[in-house]
């Protein structure tokens, strides 16, 4: 699969499910990472516009960071051949179970908004009783932010429905307040 190739997405509830990780990074290298990933944009163009400029592919951090790890042969070789031993051997280890995310100290956790593209928004816990985004200004929901293709997740990844959030927010706004 190349750079650029995108695996089909599905049907909610249905097909394969992508669940958004958050990565802490310090501020430079997300800077350096976002300059790489307009450059890939640019470098993999396939049209042009009327002027001649190459029109940027719209490729998400998770396609860059992919193509690095099919390349990690020619980028590092050593640590290749241990990455492909390490993930043989993580394909053998048992599955993990499935956590509920409304459960345990949940006011100790960052919320946040995700799409495809790799872009986040902070989720805050609002008095509504639900998680709100700030988009230009005004506060989005979290039914409307689902509705235009986000997904609600916690720190540890875990994707978040609109019922887990209310509880969430419940059990935040009640610890806050005792």
């Amino acid at each position: 699969m190349g750079l650029h190739d995108k695996k089909p997405r599905g049907k909610k509830g249905e097909g394969r499910a992508t669940i958004f990780k958050p990565v802490n990074l310090p501020v430079d290298v997300a800077e350096d990472l976002k300059l790489l990933k307009n450059l890939y944009e640019v470098a993999c163009a396939e049209q042009n516009d009327q002027w001649g400029n190459p029109v940027p592919l719209k490729l998400s951090y998770g396609q860059i960071l992919s193509h690095w790890i099919d390349n990690l042969d020619h980028i590092d070789p050593s640590i290749a051949k241990e990455f492909a031993q390490a993930k043989k051997a993580r394909a053998s280890m048992p599955k993990t179970y499935p956590v509920d995310p409304t459960e345990g100290d949940v006011w100790d956790m960052k919320y946040f908004f995700t799409n495809d593209d790799g872009d986040e928004v902070e989720a805050i816990p609002d008095k509504s009783g639900t998680f709100v985004a700030m988009m230009d200004g005004f506060k989005a929901t979290t039914e409307s932010m689902l509705l235009n293709d986000w997904t609600l997740i916690n720190e540890a990844g875990i994707e978040i429905t609109p019922e887990q959030a209310r509880k969430v927010v419940s059990r935040i706004l009640s610890h806050l307040n005792s």
